[in-house]
C-alpha cells in the first residue's frame, strides 16, 4: 500500500493498514483519561495487538497466561509513576465457613496478590492463575480509573501541603515576631 501526502510517498505494509473500531467506554473514564494525558485509543490498540493470536485448544490457558503477563508488564511503568496498584481479579478463599472472595492486585513493584500479601511476581504466575483474572476490558477500566483517582489525589495532596506550609510559615513568623517583641521588652526593662 502506498500513501501519498503533499510531495511525500510512504510505503505502508498491508498489516499496518488500520480500520475503524467502535469501543464503548464510560464517558467519565474517557474524560478523566484525557485529563491526565492517557490516549485510550493507543492503549486499546496495544492491548488488542497483545491479544491478537490464534489459540490452539491445548495451549489456550498457557497462551492466555502469557498475554496476561504481557498486559501486566505494559501497565507497570504507569503504576510505578503513580505509585499505585490496580485490581486485576479475585479469587475465592476456601475456609471452613464461610468462603469469601478476595481481590487480587497488581502493585507498582510487579507483585500480584491480595492487599498486604502480594508475593507472586508476574514472571512466577502459572496457568492456574488465569481463572482468577478479570477480563482485559475490566482490567483496562480499573487501570484508567485508578490512575485518574491517584493523579487527582496527588494534586489534592500537593495543594494541601502548600497550604499547610503557608500556615506554618505564618505561625513561625508570628511566633518569631512575638518572641522578638518580648525579648526587646525585657531588654528595654533591664535598661530602665
Amino acid at each position: 500500500m502506498v500513501k501519498k501526502e503533499k510531495g511525500k510517498t510512504t510505503t505502508l505494509e498491508p498489516f499496518m493498514e488500520k480500520t475503524k473500531l467502535t469501543l464503548s467506554v464510560d464517558r467519565e473514564v474517557v474524560e478523566k483519561a484525557k485529563k491526565i494525558g492517557i490516549n485510550i485509543s493507543k492503549i486499546t490498540e496495544e492491548v488488542l495487538k497483545g491479544f491478537s493470536f490464534e489459540v490452539n485448544s491445548s495451549l489456550e490457558t498457557n497462551a492466555l497466561l502469557e498475554k496476561y503477563k504481557e498486559l501486566f508488564k505494559v501497565m507497570l511503568p504507569l503504576l510505578k509513576k503513580f505509585n499505585t496498584e490496580v485490581k486485576i481479579g479475585s479469587w475465592i478463599e476456601y475456609t471452613p465457613e464461610p468462603n469469601y472472595i478476595e481481590d487480587i492486585y497488581l502493585t507498582s513493584d510487579g507483585k500480584i496478590g491480595p492487599p498486604d500479601s502480594s508475593d507472586v511476581s508476574i514472571d512466577k504466575l502459572n496457568a492456574e492463575h488465569v481463572k482468577d483474572f478479570d477480563e482485559p476490558k475490566k482490567i483496562l477500566m480499573n487501570f484508567i480509573d485508578v490512575l485518574v483517582r491517584t493523579n487527582e489525589k496527588q494534586k489534592e495532596n500537593l495543594r494541601e501541603l502548600e497550604i499547610s506550609k503557608r500556615i506554618i510559615e505564618v505561625f513561625t513568623t508570628k511566633l518569631s515576631s512575638q518572641k522578638e517583641k518580648k525579648s526587646s521588652n525585657v531588654e528595654h526593662k533591664k535598661k530602665v
